[in-house]
């Protein structure tokens, strides 16, 4: 389809122009666009929801004080444990009922507007558990995608004035299955980098 490779050279010329402002800014140390790091699914503790502050940026004030802890009784981590390590149907944990409310209130939820676009999604995340399981990894967007840049659309993950990761609330069943399956290390995208881990940041998440 014509929409990947458009999203392509959308995302080319946003990270070219992107990029360029905040190493001239900010020096070599500055994240890039939908930049890939590597992070420990066991480190992300906290969750926050920047939203509109996008992938490769660098922040200052205190931002990443308003990050809340990551919970285990989340609905999204209550429903996939269900389903994948109890042997609950999606719909048994709840999951078809969820979106059957929100699309007959907003007429769309994370990309479905139908329950028939509900249940491929979660027909592709079944997959998605059993390909990890299998292969006991989490693939880069590069290696899903063909018309991926870099790890766009990937789990989204913002870093602290301390260097530390923060789950960005982008990519919840991708982390759920990397938790339940107890994967070590995993693909994100980054999202904002606090001003004060700079420069060095990247060394941490390599």
């Amino acid at each position: 389809m014509m929409r990947e490779p458009l999203r392509w050279l959308r995302n080319v010329g946003r990270a070219q122009w992107q990029d360029a402002g905040m190493r001239l800014r900010y020096g070599k140390g500055a994240p890039r666009f939908a930049e890939r790091i590597w992070v420990d699914p066991r480190a992300l503790d906290r969750r926050i929801n920047l939203s509109g502050a996008g992938s490769g940026v660098v922040l200052g004030g205190g931002w990443d004080q308003a990050a809340k802890p990551l919970r285990e009784d989340d609905r999204v981590t209550i429903a996939c444990r269900k389903h994948w390590l109890e042997g609950y149907t999606w719909d048994e944990a709840g999951v078809f009922d969820h979106f059957a409310k929100a699309l007959e209130k907003r007429g769309q939820r994370d990309g479905c507007r139908t329950m028939a676009d509900v249940r491929a999604r979660y027909e592709r995340l079944d997959r998605l558990f059993e390909q990890v399981k299998a292969e006991g990894l989490l693939r880069p967007q590069g290696e899903i995608a063909p018309w991926s840049f870099r790890e766009y659309d990937g789990i989204l993950v913002h870093v602290d004035r301390h260097g530390r990761p923060i789950f960005g609330r982008r990519g919840c069943h991708r982390l759920a299955v990397a938790r339940l399956l107890e994967i070590e290390r995993i693909p994100a995208q980054v999202g904002v980098v606090h001003e004060k881990a700079l420069p060095d940041w990247r060394a941490a998440f390599q």
